[in-house]
């Protein structure tokens, strides 16, 4: 099984560790962390949850499970 693109850093700082080239999140982080706030700012959303409270945790695994599906989407569009 190869292993996921993660784009690399998304912010990269040089490491303080002999060894480590960078440290930071990943840009497929940052890309999902993006798609998530735009998921979650969608009013239909919110009301939909303050609606329905007691599934709201299994809609919001939806929402993270979506916003890396839209991250890996974007590493496969910007890797063309």
């Amino acid at each position: 099984m190869s292993e996921r693109d993660d784009g690399g850093p998304a912010f990269p700082i040089p490491a303080d560790e002999p060894g480590n080239t960078y440290t930071g999140m990943s840009l497929r982080d940052y890309f999902a962390g993006q798609a998530l706030a735009g998921i979650c700012a969608n009013p239909d959303i919110s009301k939909w949850c303050a609606d329905n409270e007691m599934k709201t945790q299994f809609v919001r695994a939806d929402y993270v499970m979506s916003a890396y599906e839209i991250a890996d989407m974007v590493l496969a569009e910007r890797a063309k």
